[in-house]
């Protein structure tokens, strides 16, 4: 997976004391997009808001263009500081014009894989271009996300390649393949390495994330949506509703930064016409945790200053509850191990022993260091601790 990404997440208690009720408020209503209750946002704005912590907390967790658009719609531009506003609005602008480039990259390649006879489906936060277009300037992206068709992925990769899109030099390519042609397998997740062409990350995944998610579907396949305006091919809304909430709650373990935008995410896709119980016959327990989130960031945003309240407000107030719920980790932990169990079968011992020019770059060495065998013990705790925790 890449090694950087466009959300941050890291939050000190200093910040996060700076966010009052009337602020957490504003920002779980702007996750409910477009906003639900346009009217109390005005009156929270009236009241006098910290536009500063709002925009700090807005910028770690990816919701700029959400808070802007929701001051946009509450219609509150003169309550906002002009330095303050003028940081929302930058950073709104941008997003859609980075958005855009991850659609017309999406599509493009989309195209250029049908050419070499290679279905895929666009998914994630891209498949929104489709699903919810005015959702998806203002939705936080990082990358491209493409479900390849099954046996096709190393093709694939080959494709983009041909394409001009080009991985890091010292990566350990699929299945283990360097640049160099030796082999030595790499323990390969859902998807694989990343490829970059024109300031675009693109991913080509092997299957879903989900341990009982089924890229192999014939069904995710052929309820697929196909756009004549935009070019992309995505899942059906139900497939994308629970391959979103498996993306947060079983990749992911149900980390906290990710909540309040899957909670917009979520409630876009439902407004769109996809079908809770569908999406719950298809992926588990993963979207009946999604719904509860929803749902408790709903009464969160009328009642912020209730301890009881919860959904996404756990990222926004960590003091009140660290890590994510009890009932929610534990769960995650048991399909950690479920996913971890299936890449041991996949990957044998190499699951554990990763060739080494992975390992370096990896832990971002251009070059082996001396201390290269080190890293393979910090890589098995730091594994074990992530599904102890939860995170």
């Amino acid at each position: 997976m890449p090694r950087t990404t466009a959300l941050r997440t890291r939050v000190t208690p200093k910040q996060m004391r700076m966010l009052r009720a009337r602020e957490r408020s504003f920002l779980l209503g702007a996750l409910f997009h477009p906003v639900e209750m346009a009217d109390r946002l005005r009156d929270l704005a009236n009241c006098g808001l910290d536009w500063k912590a709002i925009g700090r907390q807005a910028e770690m967790l990816g919701l700029s263009p959400l808070v802007y658009d929701a001051i946009c719609q509450a219609e509150v531009h003169s309550l906002v500081r002009p330095d303050e506003l003028a940081r929302f609005a930058a950073a709104a602008a941008l997003n859609a014009a980075q958005n855009a480039l991850f659609a017309r990259t999406a599509a493009q390649v989309q195209r250029h894989l049908a050419g070499a006879g290679i279905a895929s489906l666009t998914i994630k936060g891209t498949a929104f271009a489709l699903s919810a277009p005015a959702y998806y300037s203002v939705r936080r992206q990082s990358d491209v996300d493409l479900l390849v068709e099954p046996g096709r992925a190393e093709a694939a990769w080959e494709a983009l390649l041909a394409l001009g899109f080009r991985g890091e030099s010292h990566i350990v390519g699929f299945e283990g393949r360097s640049p160099d042609g030796a082999f030595g397998r790499r323990p390969i997740d859902h998807h694989l390495p990343p490829l970059e062409f024109g300031g675009v990350s693109v991913e080509l995944h092997t299957r879903l994330p989900g341990a009982d998610g089924s890229a192999n579907s014939g069904q995710l396949w052929k309820d697929r949506i196909t756009s004549e305006s935009t070019g992309l091919v995505t899942p059906s809304l139900d497939d994308q509703l629970g391959i979103l909430c498996d993306h947060v709650y079983v990749h992911h373990h149900g980390q906290r930064s990710l909540l309040p935008r899957h909670v917009s995410d979520f409630h876009v896709l439902v407004a769109a016409g996809a079908s809770i119980e569908s999406a719950k016959a298809n992926y588990s327990r993963t979207v009946a945790l999604s719904e509860k989130l929803v749902e408790e960031s709903r009464v969160a945003q009328l009642r912020p200053d209730i301890l009881s309240s919860r959904g996404a407000s756990e990222a926004l107030a960590p003091w009140w509850m660290i890590g994510t719920r009890l009932g929610t980790r534990l769960f995650a932990s048991w399909r950690a191990f479920a996913v971890r169990g299936e890449a041991l079968r996949q990957n044998g011992l190499s699951l554990f022993f990763p060739a080494p020019s992975y390992m370096a770059w990896r832990y971002g060495f251009e070059r082996r260091p001396a201390f290269l065998v080190l890293l393979y013990p910090w890589r098995w705790l730091s594994a074990v601790w992530k599904v102890v925790s939860g995170r």
